[in-house]
């Protein structure tokens, strides 16, 4: 076989054999990732709402408090109502909300009116965060009593916060965090998001590897029979 020829077959092998090494490097890459993302995905599904750390709740001050919970990284499928909204959803939050009920003792004066002997009073409530007014008439039997009542809440600001925290074999974790008033029971019912939300869009950057020996040992010999080296 002429020299030329030997030549370009061993160049044509060289590169076949780099091709083929970085595409089974790339191959393993992409399993480890699928693999650490269904781990990450599985200690999500496990996790529950949880106060947020000390040093959290010492940075929202007295009057708030922050829950955490990790994130579900899963593909998001459209349903009837993104279809409505045509628009396409990246996360879904569902977020639990309680109130207290109120206790409270009042008094008030009462009056009677001379005309029809009915006794009134009103009744003033203020236990954060319900404010409540209370009317009431009692008139002789058998009439009956009236009570005409009105209770309003104090306006609860609610911040949801989506996190993505440090990578771990690839994949980096998310996180979210609702913060409110203290009285305000918070529960994050169910969370979940597409992975590209923390995770590029391809994957995360893989770092370059150093090229293995073999596939040094072939170039070498490829660059040798091309009279290049």
């Amino acid at each position: 076989m002429r020299p030329g020829r030997l030549a370009f077959l061993a160049f044509v092998l060289l590169a076949a054999a780099l091709a083929l090494q970085t595409w089974r490097l790339g191959r393993a890459e992409a399993r480890a990732q699928v693999t650490a993302l269904t781990r990450d995905s599985a200690e999500a599904a496990a996790d529950s709402t949880r106060a947020a750390s000390a040093r959290v709740q010492a940075v929202l001050g007295a009057e708030l408090a922050a829950v955490e919970r990790r994130v579900v990284q899963q593909r998001q499928r459209a349903d009837s109502l993104d279809r409505a909204l045509g628009l396409e959803r990246r996360a879904r939050v569902r977020v639990e909300l309680r109130a207290d009920s109120l206790q409270a003792v009042a008094t008030a004066a009462v009056m009677a009116d001379s005309a029809d002997s009915v006794r009134r009073a009103r009744f003033d409530v203020r236990e954060p965060p319900y404010t409540a007014t209370a009317d009431v008439a009692l008139p002789r039997p058998p009439a009956l009593g009236r009570l005409s009542l009105h209770v309003s809440l104090d306006p609860a600001p609610l911040e949801v916060r989506i996190s993505c925290g440090a990578s771990r074999d690839g994949i980096r974790a998310a996180t979210v965090t609702a913060v409110g008033p203290r009285w305000l029971s918070l529960e994050l019912a169910s969370i979940e998001q597409d992975p590209a939300v923390c995770q590029a869009a391809r994957g995360l950057p893989r770092k370059k590897k150093p090229l293995p020996w073999k596939e040094g040992l072939i170039l070498v010999l490829g660059l040798r029979v091309l009279g290049l080296w």
